[in-house]
């Protein structure tokens, strides 16, 4: 998986489709050093959102597999989608991206983590 060509390509869906979510706007992204993307936005709101996507686990979910059809894939399903509540995560996913890293509330869901959660 071409992690930084699924960051590439959500950046290009905010540019390329912002009547989705005129209320959402790119602020950073990037690829982890375990492989793993990050996405920081704001909502419109004053929210600092982040979602982190690990890609493997994404990908197993999905046909094809490739990093743009991963990226058409979330991005209606997640990124325009309401984001509903936010956490505080002690990680530095958005260190360097931002100023204050501690501003992000990170939307959590089943690709946020390496792991798993026990509930599904």
């Amino acid at each position: 998986m071409d992690a930084d060509a699924f960051v590439s390509a959500i950046r290009r869906r905010f540019a390329a489709s912002p009547s989705l979510a005129p209320e959402k706007t790119w602020v950073a992204g990037r690829v982890c050093a375990d492989g793993s993307a990050v996405i920081l936005y704001a909502d419109g709101h004053g929210r600092l959102l982040g979602r982190r996507w690990v890609l493997e686990r994404l990908a197993a979910r999905f046909a094809p597999r490739d990093a743009r059809s991963l990226a058409d894939a979330v991005y209606p399903n997640e990124v325009i989608e309401p984001d509903g509540p936010t956490t505080a995560l002690d990680v530095d996913w958005a260190d360097g991206l931002v100023e204050d890293p501690s501003r992000v509330g990170w939307v959590v869901n089943a690709w946020t983590h390496d792991e798993p959660s026990a509930s599904g």
